[in-house]
């Protein structure tokens, strides 16, 4: 891996490339053009970010976009409405909430890639065992598939990212930390077995879904087995059915 000095030398070169195909002779650059204001923002953009200390994640950001300081305009352009930078403001401004919005993208990005090549690499390790091997696995892989779905961008808060960053295995990390919960899967599965059995006696308790005072064919047994006790009160499944 490049040190950060390695890096900002890199960093410069391809800033100073995109800002040498930007530039037009002052004979080409029509009347009127923005081309003039673009390139003022170009290059305040540029040096700010060549005087800017960045972590070594910033700088493979800006080095694996194919134009930074292009897009760094288009965002002075349209700043986020959640953020200060609007047009026209200070260009130290302008190139933090732009960091900080590609950032946030590109690390989000990162993770789950990161996450799905963990995923892939199991995979392709299961196509290698026995059968019998990869049914003991396969607990592992319908969990481990779950928890890559919880890392999809836009599912997770960007603190909650980079926290996850600092695994170099995330997705076994998670799965680690799910096999020490007490809570098992059953008791996940169970859990949904009786909610929706809780939701339903409620709806049965008030015959939701009788139509003109008769009771539907399919639940005549059920209300034939408890009728009884539910006109008597003996079964109370409360009065909210609300889910």
């Amino acid at each position: 891996m490049a040190s950060w000095e390695e890096q900002k030398a890199l960093l410069k070169e391809k800033l100073d490339d995109e800002i040498h195909r930007f530039a037009l002779p002052p004979e080409e650059v029509p009347s009127g053009s923005p081309y003039l204001e673009k390139l003022r923002v170009m290059l305040s953009v540029k040096d700010e970010l060549l005087n800017i200390p960045l972590c070594g994640a910033q700088y493979e950001m800006l080095l694996g976009m194919e134009n930074p300081l292009d897009a760094a305009f288009r965002f002075w352009e349209n700043p986020a409405p959640d953020t200060c930078a609007a047009k026209g403001a200070n260009f130290s401004e302008t190139t933090y909430y732009f960091l900080l919005q590609e950032g946030e993208a590109y690390r989000g990005g990162l993770l789950y890639d990161r996450a799905s090549a963990e995923f892939d690499a199991l995979l392709e390790e299961l196509k290698g065992l026995p059968l019998e091997q990869i049914i003991d696995r396969a607990y592992e892989k319908v969990i481990k598939e779950d928890l890559l779905i919880l890392l999809e961008p836009g599912g997770l808060e960007q603190r909650e990212i980079d926290t996850l960053l600092t695994f170099e295995h995330p997705l076994a990390a998670l799965y680690g930390e799910w096999m020490d919960r007490d809570t098992s899967y059953m008791d996940l599965l169970r859990q949904t077995c009786d909610d929706l059995i809780s939701f339903q006696e409620k709806q049965l308790r008030h015959h939701a879904f009788g139509k003109e005072g008769e009771i539907p064919e399919h639940l005549r047994d059920y209300y034939s087995f408890y009728g009884e006790e539910i006109e008597n009160g003996a079964l109370d499944f409360g009065e909210d059915l609300e889910r």
